[in-house]
């Protein structure tokens, strides 16, 4: 895993020098999370898509990304907990088995909803993985409104649940 923090007004080049730098022992990432300050959310788009470019002409297309808006941003040691005054975004790159990575989202105020707690959707998020000698992971990212703690108790087996 490798982290940065981009505290200045020129994202752009210092987003591809850290994508540059990504790989390790010359294994490029396979997943790359952004968080976006909010005094950069006007600009959310337009980082995205320069993010979206650079890694489709870097041979990296194949790189899983999720981009979000955050009010507090960490990264590489650094954290910037007024991130609408100042200018932060924080890139937090890694090599694992992509294949292994599945996003999913839910959201309160449209579609696709919270699933009911009888939901086939559980079963699915919370099996084992395909060689069936792991149970899943799982980085979960919420708004402080949102439903986390739903989220949770349905990602929680009887297993988990254990002593």
């Amino acid at each position: 895993m490798k982290a940065i923090i981009i505290s200045t007004l020129f994202w752009k080049s210092n987003l591809h020098i850290f994508c540059k730098s990504t790989g390790v022992n010359n294994v490029k990432p396979a997943v790359l999370l952004v968080f976006v300050g909010k005094y950069h959310s006007n600009s959310f788009p337009e980082i995205v898509d320069e993010l979206s470019r650079y890694l489709e002409s870097n041979d990296m297309s194949d790189t899983r990304t999720l981009s979000m808006i955050g009010g507090g941003i960490v990264g590489g040691g650094i954290e910037v907990d007024d991130a609408v005054n100042r200018p932060a975004i924080s890139m937090l790159a890694g090599t694992v088995d992509a294949s292994s990575i599945e996003l999913f989202g839910f959201n309160e105020l449209r579609e696709p909803k919270l699933p009911s707690e009888d939901s086939s959707v559980w079963s699915e998020l919370t099996s084992t993985s395909s060689s069936g000698n792991r149970s899943p992971s799982y980085l979960l990212f919420s708004d402080p409104w949102g439903p986390l703690t739903q989220t949770v108790d349905q990602l929680t087996t009887d297993d988990d649940r254990k002593p």
